[in-house]
This record gives C-alpha cells, sequence and structure tokens, in this order.
C-alpha cells in the first residue's frame, strides 16, 4: 500500500538525466511558485523570444514527465504485484486451515 500511495502524489522531476540537462521545469506550477513575478516574467520572455524555443520547452518538459511517470508505474505495478502475492498467500493459508 506504500509503494501504491507513493505512486499517486504529484510529479517531480528527478534524475541524473533532469539534474545534468540544466533545465528548470519553467511550465510546472511547482517549480515556477517559487519565483517572483519578474523573474516569471522574465523567465517567461526568454522561452517566447523565438517559436522554437517554446516547442523546445515544451518537448523538454514532456520528456522529462514521461520519465516521471514511467517510475510511477513500476512503484504501482510493484504495489499490485506485492498485494496480488499477499491475497494469494493469504486466501491459500486460509483454505490450508480449513
Amino acid at each position: 500500500m506504500v509503494f501504491a500511495i507513493t505512486s499517486m502524489l504529484h510529479h517531480r522531476y528527478i534524475g541524473k538525466t533532469f539534474r545534468k540537462s540544466g533545465y528548470k521545469g519553467t511550465l510546472y506550477a511547482e517549480n515556477f511558485s517559487n519565483q517572483t513575478l519578474s523573474e516569471f516574467k522574465r523567465e517567461f520572455d526568454r522561452i517566447m523570444s523565438t517559436g522554437k524555443t517554446v516547442y523546445d520547452e515544451l518537448i523538454t518538459d514532456v520528456y522529462f514527465l514521461g520519465k516521471t511517470i514511467t517510475i510511477k508505474q513500476r512503484i504501482l505495478l510493484l504495489s499490485v504485484i506485492i498485494f496480488m502475492l499477499g491475497l494469494i498467500s493469504t486466501t491459500a493459508i486460509t483454505l490450508l486451515n480449513i
């Protein structure tokens, strides 16, 4: 159950790839909520200075979201496997004790 609950928490950008990329995750609310309004505007001016940068920013954001979802899916799969093993073993022990 702990793994299932952990997989349901909101995402965070994690991993070596994210740290090495230097990507700030500007489009994600938790990352820009700590900035002042002027910092936020300056960052969006940088992003919107060319049309290609907006798409690059979106593509990078989708990439790291996908990596986060992959980790969460693995945690959820592990929790389902543990739950099923517990359910099967409980059923088997109950049937053997009858």
